[in-house]
């Protein structure tokens, strides 16, 4: 079963702004943490434009796949994020249906509903810039998606 973020984030409306309240649980899972002290598993996939993977995409979900073989209990975290320009309430609904892309390709290999969480973030997350980096450098990393082997105990199945 797919999760999207509006069924484990609550979205408030602030000023016109979408500000997310998930006791820390998108920020933890976007930036890798869901095992503890074990080192986690992340993959990244780049876009080029809307839901179109960047060349080497699917390399990368073929890897994030063969993580999961490794931990049967494990789920595949799939964060969707957009730049930071923009509407927010547009790059929210841009960022799940990225996540939703990715997580479209990786039940194509054979990984079970059950076994995924989409997640969108939009922009509140952006990629760690790097010193030096032009801004057009840094704007081709905020199109992308982070896959990240997590515990399935984080994502209880919704009752109904």
């Amino acid at each position: 079963m797919t999760q999207t973020v509006s069924q484990i984030v609550k979205r408030q409306r602030t000023a016109g702004a979408i500000g997310f309240l998930a006791s820390g649980l998108l920020i933890a899972l976007s930036l890798g943490v869901g095992f503890g002290p074990k080192e986690v598993d992340s993959f990244t996939v780049r876009f080029d434009i809307g839901t179109t993977l960047q060349e080497g995409g699917t390399a990368t979900i073929d890897a994030a796949v063969a993580s999961l073989a490794t931990d049967p209990t494990a789920v595949l975290v799939v964060t969707g994020h957009t730049g930071t320009a923009g509407d927010m309430s547009a790059n929210h609904t841009l960022s799940e249906n990225r996540a939703q892309a990715v997580a479209n390709l990786i039940q194509m290999h054979g990984v079970s509903e059950d076994r995924i969480v989409t997640l969108g973030a939009a922009g509140t997350l952006p990629a760690p810039r790097e010193d030096g980096m032009s801004d057009a450098a840094y704007e081709r990393t905020l199109p992308r998606a982070v896959i990240t082997l997590s515990d399935r105990s984080l994502f209880p199945k919704p009752q109904g």
